[in-house]
């Protein structure tokens, strides 16, 4: 059983579809996605509005759309591919109803929230959603931990992942360019697991697989980038068919007690 951790909606799904079968893909979990096909962004302008856009999310401004017709939508597109396609919910961290956000999310049959972006400078916002996590006890958390997000943030998160034990990390990205201090931090705490897609080059995949072979999951971000990118890696790192299966899948479900 191969299962991404990270992927985005597309449009049309067949793009993400067709990707997980040339790849191998047995299952997915796919976020609401900013940009719907990673090959809008071809010149550097495009590159420069769209990261422009992610440092800019989730900011106190809103969006036309609320969250709850985003997971609604969500969730009424992945239905027909139940067993194979798993949503996670998305959550306006600046909205006073962050709990009926949250509700909403379990009552629309996604699985969790992710992946949340903009914790810069603002990681105690993610405090209810911490909480919920805690008491749901089987709803995970993607947090994006790269771009704009810097150490101290990461320090913040990780104080306060501390705080709430039983509840369910996904640290996305390894914590991007401080992937060393985010080892260094999840070595003492269980409730989270490291998604490594877009790692900043082959040599974090490497150590968090020898240091951590339990806490790592496979993750691609397509379609930011392709599926076969970790894959080749993982390929490349000769671990046993026992570890590599961890990776690609038992990790997560070990994790999250699925059956998936």
């Amino acid at each position: 059983m191969r299962i991404d951790i990270h992927v985005h909606d597309t449009e049309p799904i067949e793009l993400l579809l067709d990707s997980m079968a040339d790849n191998g893909i047995n299952r997915a979990f796919v976020c609401s996605s900013a940009v719907a096909k990673g090959e809008n962004v071809k010149t550097l302008s495009d590159a420069k509005m769209v990261l422009g856009n992610v440092a800019r999310a989730q900011t106190e401004e809103g969006s036309k759309r609320t969250v709850q017709e985003v997971n609604r939508d969500l969730a009424e597109k992945l239905g027909p591919y139940e067993g194979k396609l798993y949503g996670f919910g998305k959550v306006d961290l600046y909205d006073q109803d962050v709990e009926e956000q949250l509700a909403s999310i379990v009552e629309c049959g996604l699985y969790g929230v992710g992946e949340i972006i903009g914790i810069h400078e603002h990681v105690d916002l993610l405090r209810p959603v911490l909480s919920f996590s805690a008491e749901q006890k089987k709803f995970p958390i993607f947090i994006h931990c790269d771009f704009p997000v810097e150490r101290k943030d990461l320090e913040a998160l990780f104080n306060l992942i501390g705080e709430y034990p039983d509840a369910k990390i996904i640290v996305g990205h390894m914590g991007g360019n401080h992937w060393i201090e985010t080892l260094e931090h999840v070595k003492v705490l269980d409730n989270c697991l490291l998604d490594v897609s877009e790692v900043v080059n082959y040599v974090p995949l490497y150590v968090a697989v020898a240091e951590y072979p339990d806490k790592v999951a496979y993750g691609s971000d397509f379609p930011w980038d392709l599926q076969e990118v970790n894959l080749a890696r993982l390929n490349n790192m000769e671990l046993s068919e026992e570890a590599k299966a961890q990776v690609m899948g038992g990790n997560l479900r070990r994790f999250m007690e699925w059956e998936i």
